[in-house]
């Protein structure tokens, strides 16, 4: 036993040096581990960090760049099409799973560029096959056919949000359905799925900012002489609205669908009508209208990071939330839209208010500019007028100011305008917001018919209309839109000299006529005013502004003044004697008026003072009180006999004959015609308008790109607003 120990110890002893215990083990496991850590966390984080601060840096040069091109767009572009009435559809997935439509505005800006040298004439010049414009000779020395600065081309830009994949779901391997209408499509095959927020989704299809340049004429394929609708991209309609694709009929530029559009180009797919580019996606050897699109169409953004629409996820889950009324996405936006710049409470100015030239110093502004023009949907006009507050002497205070106070009731009150011509009263209680459903309110203007321009609503509280293009209110209208006949068609305002000439024998002592009135007198067998016919004037004035018990009321109606003509048989002898001629104005201050001449009030003019002969003062009596469209003519007495101060076919009166072809006075002569315009506004009324301006365009560019590594987005706002310096008006 003592021999054979040592050796076992021996061997044992030599084990123990070269061998490790578990727990040596473990514990240089546990150091590595730590030093690994401390040595390539650090490492891996700063690879996270550059890749998230190398997303970050293209979000900003994506941002810029397209800031850059479109502002390099508009500036050149000769028009620039509203995009508030040309919506694209965004195909989302809805709650059931299903793929659907979602029509969104201000995703897509569209503009037409100049025109270039022999963009006119096809067939005189090579055709480059990649953009379709002419290739320009070399050394031409026609020095013809140049495009006129700023004459529009027929190059139309197209920046727009689409799908990265945007395959028809009925344009797949398995065929096509050719039962489908054109121009709508039935789908997509890849609806919306973002890989980066959802990692376990079936797919992965997100949105991205496209930019194509096409040409909406393209010469003919089968006659090159002469340019027709590109119907490799757009569907043409003939007059009743339906789709045709036929070369002859009107093209159809805006198809909300025409990314996702499977219907064959041309109507049968011909390859004639392919761009360039073209791939048969689905194998089927003819030409749809989304393959064409997808060829000349290129992302502006590396379509492997990004995603430009925004929805409501689950915190947790990072599904998509839907909204349980629409069945859609909740919360879905674009993150960059092209909309016309937001005017806010733009005071528009009114025109002249003055008219010293028609004795008018302190007229009413016939029209009112805003500070842009170019007005896009939506839009809205509110009129603020003076309240009812009279002075010490009964007027209406003359301060600006009265016109945005409330009235005695603290409520504000103002005229709103809904396009297209419905106006509406607004009334606004102390503390409350204006009505949100403003349709429901009462329609109190003139309402004019679309035809004829007559006023259906005869006695309107306020009237004006808008111009969109120009954004020129204007308040004025002629004395047409109620003196017409039973069709709508506008009349000027008749009178009989005979009428006139009687007026000698008034209190007044005068020839006169007064607009407010329109007589059906009968003159030459024919009545002289239709019974459609009323009088502006008349229609809309207050005849109790006259009752001298009462303070003085405010009229609702103006003459414009200079806008009157006036008509009347020719009181020179000769062979034009009662002949129509257009009298002259001499002004309202002129003691005596001569022949064919006349003065008119463009105001009322309201007198003081006792009954003439023991008649009190009435609206009737015109030595105290003048009406405003009171015309006067001649008033000399034809003879010195004041019991008969007037006689037929006088020198002074007006003539009651005209001459026939032999020189007689044997037919009747020609009325007395007068044509005006009217406005129903006071000097004191305020307008203001919020809308939507073409003339600059708001672009908001919410560049979102997500980082690989970390699957985390990067963004980048920028939001600037690019003037639209060719915009026609």
């Amino acid at each position: 036993m003592s021999a054979i120990t040592p050796n076992i110890m021996k061997q044992t002893s030599k084990r123990t040096k070269y061998g490790f215990t578990l727990v040596e083990l473990l514990v240089v496991i546990a150091l590595t581990t730590v030093l690994f850590t401390l040595i390539f966390k650090p490492l891996f984080d700063s690879f996270n960090l550059t890749s998230r601060s190398g997303t970050q840096i293209e979000t900003q040069q994506y941002a810029r760049n397209i800031t850059r091109d479109i502002d390099a767009l508009l500036s050149s572009a000769v028009f620039v099409y509203d995009n508030a009435n040309t919506p694209i559809n965004l195909w989302v997935t809805n709650q059931s799973g299903t793929p659907q439509p979602a029509p969104t505005t201000f995703a897509m800006l569209e503009a037409v560029t100049p025109a270039r040298q022999f963009d006119q004439r096809p067939g005189s010049t090579p055709i480059d096959p990649t953009t379709n414009t002419p290739i320009y000779p070399v050394g031409n020395s026609a020095g013809s056919n140049f495009a006129l600065p700023l004459a529009p081309g027929r190059s139309l830009v197209r920046y727009f949000i689409g799908l990265i994949d945007n395959r028809s779901v009925d344009d797949t391997i398995s065929g096509k359905n050719t039962t489908g209408t054109p121009g709508t499509g039935a789908g997509v095959f890849t609806p919306y799925s973002n890989r980066f927020e959802t990692p376990f989704a079936a797919w992965d299809n997100r949105f991205t900012l496209y930019r194509a340049e096409v040409a909406a004429y393209i010469p003919d394929p089968d006659d090159t002489t002469k340019y027709v609708p590109n119907l490799g991209l757009f569907h043409t309609k003939n007059g009743s609205g339906v789709i045709t694709d036929a070369k002859t009929d009107t093209i159809e530029l805006h198809n909300s669908n025409f990314f996702y559009d499977n219907s064959l180009a041309g109507g049968d797919g011909n390859p004639k009508w392919a761009m360039p580019g073209w791939n048969d996606t689905n194998g089927d050897g003819k030409v749809e209208i989304w393959e064409n699109w997808k060829a000349v169409s290129n992302s502006v953004v590396s379509t492997v990071k990004v995603d430009l629409l925004t929805v409501d996820r689950d915190v947790n889950s990072r599904y998509i939330v839907y909204d349980p009324t629409t069945g859609l996405p909740s919360g879905m936006g674009t993150l960059i839209s092209f909309e016309p710049a937001h005017v806010q409470n733009d005071p528009m100015v009114p025109g002249t208010v003055d008219n010293a030239g028609n004795e008018s110093p302190n007229s009413a502004a016939v029209t009112f500019s805003p500070a842009h023009a170019n007005w896009s949907n939506p839009f809205q006009v509110q009129v603020y007028r003076p309240i009812r507050q009279s002075g010490a002497a009964g007027e209406y205070l003359d301060t600006q100011a009265d016109a945005l106070q409330p009235d005695a009731n603290g409520n504000l009150n103002y005229y709103q305008l809904i396009a297209p011509s419905k106006i509406v009263r607004v009334t606004v209680a102390p503390g409350n917001d204006p009505p949100q459903n403003l349709n429901a309110l009462t329609d109190v203007g003139p309402r004019p018919d679309p035809t004829t321009g007559a006023w259906l609503n005869t006695n309107p509280e306020y009237a004006f209309s808008l111009d969109p293009k120009t954004g020129l209110l204007n308040l004025g209208f002629s004395a047409g839109v109620l003196v017409h006949d039973a069709a709508g068609q506008p009349l000027p305002s008749r009178y009989s000299p005979v009428d006139i000439n009687n007026g000698m024998t008034n209190p007044i002592g005068k020839r006169y006529l007064r607009l407010d009135v329109l007589l059906n007198t009968l003159w030459d067998g024919v009545a002289l005013n239709p019974p459609a016919a009323i009088s502006p004037l008349q229609a809309l004035g207050n005849p109790s502004r006259f009752d001298p018990s009462l303070p003085r009321q405010y009229s609702r109606v103006r003459i414009i003044p200079g806008t009157e003509r006036v008509y009347g048989p020719d009181q020179r002898q000769g062979l034009n004697y009662g002949h129509r001629i257009q009298y002259t104005r001499v002004s309202a201050m002129a003691g005596v008026v001569g022949l064919n001449e006349y003065k008119i009030l463009y105001d009322d003019v309201r007198n003081t003072g006792p009954a003439v002969n023991g008649t009190p003062i009435t609206i009737d009596n015109p030595p105290a009180n003048v009406r405003l469209g009171y015309i006067e003519f001649n008033s000399q007495p034809d003879t010195t006999d004041p019991t008969a101060p007037n006689s037929a076919n006088g020198p002074n009166s007006l003539p009651l004959n005209k001459t026939d072809n032999t020189g007689a006075l044997t037919l009747n002569a020609d009325p007395v015609e007068v044509y005006y315009n009217f406005q129903m506004n006071n000097i004191r009324d305020v307008v203001k308008g919020d809308y939507l301006t073409r003339e600059q365009m708001s672009i908001k560019i919410d560049m979102r790109l997500y980082d690989p590594r970390s699957a985390r987005p990067q963004s980048t706002r920028l939001v600037t607003k690019v003037n639209v310096r060719n915009l026609p008006r």
